[in-house]
Protein backbone atom coordinates (compact mmCIF):
# COMPACT_ATOMS: atom_id res chain seq x y z
CA UNK A 1 0.00 0.00 0.00
CA UNK A 2 1.42 3.31 -0.84
CA UNK A 3 1.53 6.49 1.42
CA UNK A 4 -0.72 7.74 -0.42
CA UNK A 5 -3.23 5.07 0.25
CA UNK A 6 -2.27 4.25 3.66
CA UNK A 7 -3.64 8.28 4.62
CA UNK A 8 -6.55 8.04 2.66
CA UNK A 9 -7.76 4.69 5.07
CA UNK A 10 -6.53 6.49 8.27
CA UNK A 11 -9.08 9.96 7.40
CA UNK A 12 -11.82 7.24 6.81
CA UNK A 13 -11.45 5.75 10.14
CA UNK A 14 -11.49 9.09 11.60
CA UNK A 15 -14.84 10.15 10.14
CA UNK A 16 -16.53 6.76 11.26
CA UNK A 17 -14.73 7.42 14.95
CA UNK A 18 -16.00 10.81 15.11
CA UNK A 19 -19.89 9.69 13.82
CA UNK A 20 -20.28 7.27 16.50
CA UNK A 21 -19.23 9.00 19.21
CA UNK A 22 -21.66 12.90 18.95
CA UNK A 23 -24.76 10.48 18.24
CA UNK A 24 -27.78 11.10 19.91
CA UNK A 25 -31.01 8.86 20.49
CA UNK A 26 -34.01 10.53 19.12
CA UNK A 27 -36.14 9.79 22.40
CA UNK A 28 -37.01 12.28 24.22
CA UNK A 29 -36.19 13.20 27.86
CA UNK A 30 -39.12 11.70 30.31
CA UNK A 31 -40.55 15.02 31.94
CA UNK A 32 -40.52 17.39 28.79
CA UNK A 33 -43.55 19.55 28.35
CA UNK A 34 -45.06 17.53 26.32
CA UNK A 35 -46.08 14.97 28.00
CA UNK A 36 -48.07 14.88 31.99
CA UNK A 37 -45.89 13.42 34.29
CA UNK A 38 -48.42 10.76 35.18
CA UNK A 39 -50.26 8.49 32.67
CA UNK A 40 -53.30 9.98 31.26
CA UNK A 41 -54.92 6.49 32.34
CA UNK A 42 -54.11 7.15 36.34
CA UNK A 43 -55.06 10.84 36.23
CA UNK A 44 -57.61 11.64 39.11
CA UNK A 45 -61.18 13.09 37.49
CA UNK A 46 -63.18 15.69 38.88
CA UNK A 47 -66.93 14.69 38.78
CA UNK A 48 -69.03 18.09 38.69
CA UNK A 49 -72.48 16.70 40.35
CA UNK A 50 -75.72 17.89 39.01
CA UNK A 51 -78.21 20.09 40.62
CA UNK A 52 -81.26 18.08 41.24
CA UNK A 53 -84.18 18.67 38.65
CA UNK A 54 -87.77 18.83 39.32
CA UNK A 55 -89.94 20.30 41.98
CA UNK A 56 -88.60 20.69 45.31
CA UNK A 57 -89.66 18.17 48.05
CA UNK A 58 -91.82 19.16 50.77
CA UNK A 59 -90.57 20.72 53.57
CA UNK A 60 -90.42 19.04 57.36
CA UNK A 61 -92.51 22.65 58.75
CA UNK A 62 -95.50 21.54 56.53
CA UNK A 63 -96.39 18.73 58.60
CA UNK A 64 -94.52 18.64 61.51
CA UNK A 65 -91.35 20.18 63.86
CA UNK A 66 -88.55 21.77 61.82
CA UNK A 67 -84.73 20.79 62.31
CA UNK A 68 -83.76 24.35 61.20
CA UNK A 69 -86.58 26.73 62.61
CA UNK A 70 -87.09 25.01 66.04
CA UNK A 71 -90.24 26.26 68.87
CA UNK A 72 -87.28 26.85 71.35
CA UNK A 73 -86.24 29.73 69.08
CA UNK A 74 -89.47 31.14 67.25
CA UNK A 75 -92.87 31.56 67.36
CA UNK A 76 -94.39 29.55 64.55
CA UNK A 77 -97.55 30.50 61.96
CA UNK A 78 -98.12 28.33 59.15
CA UNK A 79 -100.12 29.15 55.82
CA UNK A 80 -101.86 28.04 52.83
CA UNK A 81 -103.29 29.47 49.99
CA UNK A 82 -104.13 29.92 46.21
CA UNK A 83 -101.57 32.73 46.05
CA UNK A 84 -98.39 33.26 47.59
CA UNK A 85 -99.24 36.46 48.82
CA UNK A 86 -102.52 34.32 50.80
CA UNK A 87 -100.20 32.14 52.16
CA UNK A 88 -97.82 34.58 53.55
CA UNK A 89 -100.87 36.89 55.33
CA UNK A 90 -102.57 33.74 56.33
CA UNK A 91 -99.40 32.64 58.19
CA UNK A 92 -98.59 36.16 59.63
CA UNK A 93 -102.03 36.00 61.42
CA UNK A 94 -102.06 32.85 62.92
CA UNK A 95 -99.09 34.34 64.88
CA UNK A 96 -100.96 38.19 65.37
CA UNK A 97 -103.82 36.19 66.58
CA UNK A 98 -102.52 35.04 69.79
CA UNK A 99 -101.39 38.72 70.85
CA UNK A 100 -104.63 40.36 69.90
CA UNK A 101 -106.53 37.99 71.44
CA UNK A 102 -104.84 38.97 74.86
CA UNK A 103 -105.63 42.79 73.69
CA UNK A 104 -109.60 41.86 73.47
CA UNK A 105 -109.04 39.93 76.44
CA UNK A 106 -107.37 43.32 78.66
CA UNK A 107 -110.23 45.57 77.19
CA UNK A 108 -112.88 43.45 78.82
CA UNK A 109 -110.86 43.66 82.16
CA UNK A 110 -110.67 47.12 81.96
CA UNK A 111 -114.36 47.70 81.18
CA UNK A 112 -115.74 45.53 84.33
CA UNK A 113 -113.55 47.42 86.38
CA UNK A 114 -114.30 51.27 84.78
CA UNK A 115 -118.04 50.22 85.05
CA UNK A 116 -118.49 47.51 87.21
CA UNK A 117 -120.41 45.69 85.11
CA UNK A 118 -120.44 43.50 82.05
CA UNK A 119 -123.00 45.01 79.59
CA UNK A 120 -121.42 47.06 76.68
CA UNK A 121 -119.93 50.11 77.08
CA UNK A 122 -118.78 53.18 75.09
CA UNK A 123 -115.28 53.23 75.64
CA UNK A 124 -113.67 56.51 77.29
CA UNK A 125 -110.50 58.20 77.06
CA UNK A 126 -108.65 56.40 80.34
CA UNK A 127 -109.87 53.21 78.60
CA UNK A 128 -108.86 54.43 75.03
CA UNK A 129 -105.73 55.21 76.34
CA UNK A 130 -104.59 51.89 78.27
CA UNK A 131 -106.10 49.88 75.04
CA UNK A 132 -103.86 52.28 72.43
CA UNK A 133 -101.18 51.36 74.38
CA UNK A 134 -101.56 47.36 74.73
CA UNK A 135 -102.24 47.93 70.79
CA UNK A 136 -99.63 49.46 69.98
CA UNK A 137 -97.31 46.78 72.11
CA UNK A 138 -99.05 43.93 69.62
CA UNK A 139 -98.35 45.91 66.44
CA UNK A 140 -94.59 46.13 67.74
CA UNK A 141 -94.42 42.59 68.03
CA UNK A 142 -96.48 41.90 64.85
CA UNK A 143 -93.97 43.67 62.97
CA UNK A 144 -91.22 41.75 63.46
CA UNK A 145 -93.26 38.72 62.71
CA UNK A 146 -91.07 37.43 59.54
CA UNK A 147 -91.41 35.06 56.53
CA UNK A 148 -89.00 32.14 57.00
CA UNK A 149 -89.79 30.28 53.95
CA UNK A 150 -92.20 29.10 51.31
CA UNK A 151 -93.01 25.88 49.36
CA UNK A 152 -95.52 25.51 46.16
CA UNK A 153 -96.62 22.10 46.10
CA UNK A 154 -97.00 21.44 42.26
CA UNK A 155 -99.19 18.03 42.82
CA UNK A 156 -102.05 20.27 44.29
CA UNK A 157 -101.04 23.95 42.92
CA UNK A 158 -101.63 25.29 47.02
CA UNK A 159 -98.78 28.10 48.59
CA UNK A 160 -97.68 26.95 51.77
CA UNK A 161 -95.58 29.66 53.86
CA UNK A 162 -93.70 29.82 57.39
CA UNK A 163 -94.03 32.82 59.41
CA UNK A 164 -91.68 33.18 62.78
CA UNK A 165 -91.40 35.33 65.42
CA UNK A 166 -87.77 35.19 67.33
CA UNK A 167 -88.25 34.07 71.31
CA UNK A 168 -85.49 35.94 72.34
CA UNK A 169 -86.20 39.43 70.70
CA UNK A 170 -89.54 39.61 71.06
CA UNK A 171 -88.89 38.64 75.04
CA UNK A 172 -86.06 41.54 75.83
CA UNK A 173 -88.43 44.35 74.42
CA UNK A 174 -91.38 42.92 76.94
CA UNK A 175 -88.98 42.73 79.70
CA UNK A 176 -88.04 46.32 78.85
CA UNK A 177 -91.80 47.59 78.86
CA UNK A 178 -92.47 45.35 81.81
CA UNK A 179 -89.54 47.29 84.21
CA UNK A 180 -90.63 50.83 82.54
CA UNK A 181 -94.11 49.75 84.10
CA UNK A 182 -93.15 48.65 86.97
CA UNK A 183 -91.05 51.68 88.14
CA UNK A 184 -94.24 53.87 87.08
CA UNK A 185 -96.05 51.73 89.26
CA UNK A 186 -93.78 52.77 92.11
CA UNK A 187 -93.61 56.27 92.11
CA UNK A 188 -97.53 56.33 91.71
CA UNK A 189 -98.23 54.25 94.58
CA UNK A 190 -95.39 56.36 96.83
CA UNK A 191 -97.80 59.68 95.51
CA UNK A 192 -100.80 57.89 96.39
CA UNK A 193 -99.94 57.36 99.89
CA UNK A 194 -97.79 60.68 100.06
CA UNK A 195 -100.78 62.79 99.63
CA UNK A 196 -103.88 63.45 101.85
CA UNK A 197 -106.24 65.16 99.29
CA UNK A 198 -108.26 62.36 98.83
CA UNK A 199 -109.15 63.40 94.69
CA UNK A 200 -105.19 63.37 94.15
CA UNK A 201 -104.80 60.23 96.37
CA UNK A 202 -107.38 58.46 93.77
CA UNK A 203 -105.16 60.05 90.75
CA UNK A 204 -102.20 58.61 91.53
CA UNK A 205 -103.67 55.49 92.55
CA UNK A 206 -105.52 54.77 89.20
CA UNK A 207 -102.52 55.24 87.17
CA UNK A 208 -100.96 52.81 89.42
CA UNK A 209 -103.96 50.68 88.59
CA UNK A 210 -103.48 51.30 84.76
CA UNK A 211 -100.37 50.69 84.72
CA UNK A 212 -100.19 47.91 86.35
CA UNK A 213 -103.32 46.35 83.89
CA UNK A 214 -101.11 47.48 80.97
CA UNK A 215 -98.64 45.38 82.63
CA UNK A 216 -100.42 42.32 82.94
CA UNK A 217 -101.50 42.40 79.28
CA UNK A 218 -97.71 42.38 78.72
CA UNK A 219 -97.32 39.45 80.96
CA UNK A 220 -99.54 37.67 79.46
CA UNK A 221 -97.99 37.79 76.20
CA UNK A 222 -94.61 37.20 78.17
CA UNK A 223 -96.32 33.79 78.55
CA UNK A 224 -96.54 33.28 75.41
CA UNK A 225 -92.95 33.98 73.97
CA UNK A 226 -90.96 32.82 77.22
CA UNK A 227 -90.64 28.97 76.16
CA UNK A 228 -90.63 28.48 79.97
CA UNK A 229 -93.94 29.83 80.53
CA UNK A 230 -93.32 31.31 83.03
CA UNK A 231 -93.02 35.57 82.09
CA UNK A 232 -91.79 37.87 85.04
CA UNK A 233 -93.45 37.84 88.00
CA UNK A 234 -95.77 41.31 89.04
CA UNK A 235 -94.72 42.88 92.21
CA UNK A 236 -97.99 44.05 92.85
CA UNK A 237 -100.91 42.51 92.54
CA UNK A 238 -103.24 44.22 90.40
CA UNK A 239 -106.37 42.53 92.08
CA UNK A 240 -105.14 44.36 95.65
CA UNK A 241 -104.56 47.54 93.99
CA UNK A 242 -107.82 47.25 92.44
CA UNK A 243 -109.78 46.66 96.02
CA UNK A 244 -107.57 49.80 97.76
CA UNK A 245 -108.94 51.98 94.59
CA UNK A 246 -112.14 51.08 95.45
CA UNK A 247 -111.49 51.89 98.88
CA UNK A 248 -110.67 55.44 98.15
CA UNK A 249 -113.56 56.12 96.21
CA UNK A 250 -115.67 54.76 98.63
CA UNK A 251 -114.08 57.42 100.95
CA UNK A 252 -114.73 60.11 98.71
CA UNK A 253 -117.61 62.46 99.83
CA UNK A 254 -119.26 64.12 96.99
CA UNK A 255 -121.95 66.23 97.51
CA UNK A 256 -124.87 67.58 94.67
CA UNK A 257 -125.10 70.96 94.61
CA UNK A 258 -127.51 72.69 92.36
CA UNK A 259 -128.88 75.66 93.72
CA UNK A 260 -130.90 76.63 90.39
CA UNK A 261 -134.52 75.08 90.39
CA UNK A 262 -136.33 73.29 87.74
CA UNK A 263 -139.71 72.12 87.79
CA UNK A 264 -138.81 69.38 84.78
CA UNK A 265 -135.91 67.99 85.86
CA UNK A 266 -134.68 67.49 89.28
CA UNK A 267 -130.52 67.47 88.67
CA UNK A 268 -129.92 67.25 92.32
CA UNK A 269 -132.01 63.79 92.30
CA UNK A 270 -129.88 62.72 89.08
CA UNK A 271 -126.67 63.07 90.49
CA UNK A 272 -127.42 61.91 93.78
CA UNK A 273 -128.86 58.83 92.19
CA UNK A 274 -125.39 58.65 89.85
CA UNK A 275 -122.95 58.59 92.95
CA UNK A 276 -124.83 55.68 94.66
CA UNK A 277 -125.07 53.91 91.36
CA UNK A 278 -120.76 54.39 91.46
CA UNK A 279 -120.58 53.07 95.14
CA UNK A 280 -120.22 56.96 96.66
CA UNK A 281 -121.52 58.00 99.48
CA UNK A 282 -123.13 61.52 99.10
CA UNK A 283 -121.64 62.32 102.33
CA UNK A 284 -121.85 64.68 104.82
CA UNK A 285 -123.46 68.06 103.43
CA UNK A 286 -121.75 70.30 105.55
CA UNK A 287 -118.62 69.11 105.14
CA UNK A 288 -118.08 67.68 101.83
CA UNK A 289 -114.53 66.94 99.70
CA UNK A 290 -116.64 67.74 96.77
CA UNK A 291 -118.79 69.33 95.00
CA UNK A 292 -120.64 68.18 92.56
CA UNK A 293 -123.16 70.23 90.09
CA UNK A 294 -124.95 69.73 86.47
CA UNK A 295 -126.75 71.01 84.04
CA UNK A 296 -128.98 69.74 81.17
CA UNK A 297 -130.73 71.57 78.57
CA UNK A 298 -133.92 70.29 76.15
CA UNK A 299 -134.14 71.48 72.96
CA UNK A 300 -136.84 70.32 71.03
CA UNK A 301 -136.27 69.73 67.21
CA UNK A 302 -139.53 69.49 65.62
CA UNK A 303 -140.98 66.24 64.19
CA UNK A 304 -139.31 63.90 61.61
CA UNK A 305 -140.91 60.48 60.19
CA UNK A 306 -144.01 60.95 62.58
CA UNK A 307 -141.43 60.99 65.09
CA UNK A 308 -140.81 64.15 67.78
CA UNK A 309 -137.09 64.58 68.46
CA UNK A 310 -135.07 66.27 70.99
CA UNK A 311 -131.92 66.94 71.99
CA UNK A 312 -130.08 67.11 75.46
CA UNK A 313 -126.83 68.93 76.56
CA UNK A 314 -125.89 67.11 79.54
CA UNK A 315 -123.01 68.69 81.53
CA UNK A 316 -121.35 68.25 84.82
CA UNK A 317 -119.03 69.88 87.53
CA UNK A 318 -116.80 68.39 89.80
CA UNK A 319 -115.45 71.38 92.27
CA UNK A 320 -113.40 71.42 94.94
CA UNK A 321 -115.73 72.00 98.25
CA UNK A 322 -113.57 74.27 100.04
CA UNK A 323 -112.13 76.73 97.71
CA UNK A 324 -114.49 75.78 94.55
CA UNK A 325 -111.66 75.16 92.35
CA UNK A 326 -113.32 73.60 89.57
CA UNK A 327 -111.38 69.68 89.41
CA UNK A 328 -112.98 68.76 85.78
CA UNK A 329 -115.87 68.73 83.79
CA UNK A 330 -117.81 66.24 81.12
CA UNK A 331 -120.22 66.26 78.89
CA UNK A 332 -122.64 64.40 76.57
CA UNK A 333 -124.45 65.09 74.10
CA UNK A 334 -128.11 63.03 73.74
CA UNK A 335 -130.82 62.78 71.05
CA UNK A 336 -133.67 60.69 71.19
CA UNK A 337 -137.16 60.30 69.40
CA UNK A 338 -141.24 60.22 71.43
CA UNK A 339 -144.39 59.99 69.77
CA UNK A 340 -144.80 63.32 71.24
CA UNK A 341 -142.79 66.80 72.58
CA UNK A 342 -143.44 66.01 75.72
CA UNK A 343 -142.40 62.17 75.34
CA UNK A 344 -139.39 63.49 73.58
CA UNK A 345 -138.33 65.62 76.26
CA UNK A 346 -138.73 63.07 79.08
CA UNK A 347 -136.81 60.35 77.30
CA UNK A 348 -134.24 63.18 77.43
CA UNK A 349 -134.51 63.11 80.96
CA UNK A 350 -134.38 59.48 81.45
CA UNK A 351 -131.57 58.85 78.71
CA UNK A 352 -129.55 61.78 81.26
CA UNK A 353 -130.22 59.65 84.16
CA UNK A 354 -128.92 56.68 82.61
CA UNK A 355 -126.04 57.82 80.96
CA UNK A 356 -124.79 59.59 84.62
CA UNK A 357 -125.74 56.47 86.28
CA UNK A 358 -123.23 54.46 83.91
CA UNK A 359 -120.92 56.77 83.72
CA UNK A 360 -119.96 58.72 87.31
CA UNK A 361 -117.81 55.88 88.37
CA UNK A 362 -115.40 56.40 85.00
CA UNK A 363 -115.76 60.41 85.10
CA UNK A 364 -114.78 60.79 88.96
CA UNK A 365 -111.89 58.00 87.33
CA UNK A 366 -111.05 60.52 84.91
CA UNK A 367 -110.88 63.51 86.39
CA UNK A 368 -108.48 62.47 89.04
CA UNK A 369 -106.21 61.16 86.76
CA UNK A 370 -105.74 64.57 84.80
Amino acid sequence: MTYKERRIFILALGIIFSSGCTSTTTNPPNNTPDEPLVSSANTPKIVVKDEPKGPRPQPDWISGESLHFTRLQYIMGRGEGESLAQAENQARANIAKIFEVIVQENSSDLQRFMYKTNAPADKTSSEIKINLQATMQTNQIVSAIKIADVWHDTETGKHHALATLSRHKTESTLRREIKKLDSATAEYDEAAYANTEPLIKIGYASKAWAAQRQRAAIQKSMLVVDVTGRGLAPKWEAAKLEVDLDRLLKELHVTPHNNTFNKEIDMNQLLAGALAAAGLPTGDKRNPDLRLSGTLEITDLGERDGWSWARGALQIQLSSASNGEVRGTKNWNIQVAGLSTDAARRRVIEKAEYTLKKEMRNTLLEIAMQ
